[in-house]
């Protein structure tokens, strides 16, 4: 099986120096530096790539290439694809070419491929690793005894049995995790070291062949989220690589050669780069980890949670992965979220029947001047209030995951309503809010949103209020309250 973590963070940072150019002029290489460092993906060019259209008969311009879809590279012999390039710099102070310098962004590299269209579909799986996905996973090979020995003397032995992966369907795509291990040996002047590393990695495999651009966009963040909301900590990718089928050359007898499996290499700009100071979770630390709820039940119900609620993960997480922001932010984005989800998971919510809006919008609308009466109607909905809609969201939950930090809902969804409709609307306000009590009041509301979601995902009663009571998220703010 394959073991990720051999070769370090690949995310974490990489420079490649070679020559660089554009798909079907390789005739017109530059040298260039390719580097990434968790956050930014750059090339820099020691020269540029140059058009020179015909403006009138024997009169042309030239243009440096502001945007490239995919350019070719060569790096310590080995094939490299930038995909979707911008330029970002443009010098040309001296009148040579050779003394011009260019720079470009991009939002992907592969190392060991070159792609002939950048939607190219050849690719059979995807395979990363997140951190703290071994802690998640809840799985481990490692066992360990005591031993008596011969002479007298005790010790302990480690070893590690292999076992299966797990694995499930999403959509029409196989998703395994999958637990390897590897081992090191260090000889010193005066000892022998033996390191054995467990690794626990993600493994995707669609229907058919996909394009990298397909993998990456489907497959990288969701599961990098989905770990990150379950330890309630920003967790890094790792380890991405794309199984690519390469065909052999063809043989004497003019038939093709069997394909050998490549791993590619892949390089993005994360949501969350990796950070060299982040520590472990543990185990306990979690909301919840694959002990608790099945891989086989977890999964699926993710990916479905994330079509059904659209952005509203994203706004939830996103307080997860930037930790400093102003309050009133958080207060905003909270309740937006929590709008969002109401509005996806309460569907048929209403703030009177239809019967009654019909009769009150009827009313409403034969008061105003017949100029106005369409003004009026467009702007009439039959809409639950905000305060209603947090109340129903908390009413979603059982009473006992909720009495923990939440004793009195009513309370907590009038006041962030008013400091909603104070910060956006209204702009005055008897008791405006400090910001302590912002703060307050977006993480409970992010807490509800929480414990909504962790139910959607087939979290039962019993682990909802053991968080709400024991977890470290949930269990300061009724003393901030």
């Amino acid at each position: 099986p394959p073991i990720l973590g051999t070769k370090g963070a690949k995310l974490q940072n990489r420079t490649l120096e070679g020559h660089w150019w554009r798909p079907g002029k390789g005739d017109e290489k530059i040298a260039g530096i390719a580097t990434f460092e968790g956050s930014d993906l750059t090339l820099r060019l020691l020269g540029a790539f140059i058009e020179r259209p015909e403006r009138s008969p024997g009169v042309f311009s030239i243009e440096p290439v502001r945007d490239a879809p995919m350019l070719h590279g060569s790096c310590e012999g080995k094939p490299v694809t930038l995909l979707r390039c911008r330029e970002t710099n443009f010098n040309m102070k001296m009148a040579v070419e050779t003394e011009w310098r260019q720079a470009f962004d991009a939002d992907v590299m592969l190392v060991g491929i070159w792609l002939e269209e950048p939607d190219e579909a050849c690719f059979e799986s995807i395979t990363l690793g997140v951190h703290n996905l071994l802690e998640w996973s809840a799985r481990s090979g490692l066992v360990e005894e005591h031993v008596n020995h011969e002479g007298g003397g005790a010790g302990f032995s480690t070893s590690w049995d292999s076992s299966d992966a797990v694995t499930t369907q999403v959509d029409d795509s196989e998703v395994s995790l999958g637990l390897g291990a590897t081992t090191r040996r260090r000889t010193r002047v005066d000892r022998t070291e033996a390191i054995l590393a467990e690794h626990v990695w993600f493994s995707v495999t669609p229907p058919g062949p996909a394009s990298a651009l397909t993998l990456v966009r489907r497959w990288a963040r969701r599961l990098q989220d989905l770990v990150s909301f379950a330890m309630d900590t920003p967790c890094a990718l790792n380890d991405v690589e794309l199984s690519w089928p390469r065909p052999a050359a063809t043989g004497a007898d003019g038939e093709p050669g069997e394909t050998r499996p490549v791993d590619v290499e892949v390089y993005f700009t994360s949501i969350y780069a990796w950070q060299p100071d982040a520590k472990p979770v543990r185990r306990f630390e979690a909301l919840f980890t694959l002990d608790v709820v099945p891989f086989e039940t977890v999964l699926p119900a993710w990916f479905d949670a994330c079509e059904r609620f659209g952005p509203v993960v994203e706004m939830l997480l996103g307080q997860r992965y930037v930790e400093r922001t102003f309050v009133e932010n958080r207060v905003i984005t909270a309740v937006a979220a929590a709008e969002g989800l109401h509005r996806r998971l309460l569907l048929d919510e209403t703030y009177v029947s239809a019967d009654e809006f019909e009769a009150l919008k009827a009313a409403l609308t034969g008061a105003v001047p017949e100029e106005h009466e369409k003004w009026l109607a467009d702007r009439l909905r039959n809409e639950p209030t905000l305060n209603r809609r947090l109340r129903q969201l908390a009413e979603q939950l059982p009473e006992a995951a909720t009495l923990p930090f939440l004793p009195k809902p009513n309370r907590w969804s009038r006041r962030t309503t008013d400091t909603r409709n104070w910060l956006v609307h209204r702009f005055e306000m008897d008791e405006p809010p400090g910001g302590s009590e912002m703060y307050m009041l977006s993480r409970l509301t992010l807490s509800v949103l929480t414990l909504v979601l962790m139910q959607e995902l087939g979290l039962d009663e019993a682990h909802l209020t053991r968080a709400a009571k024991e977890h470290k998220s949930f269990r300061w703010l009724p003393k901030n309250g």
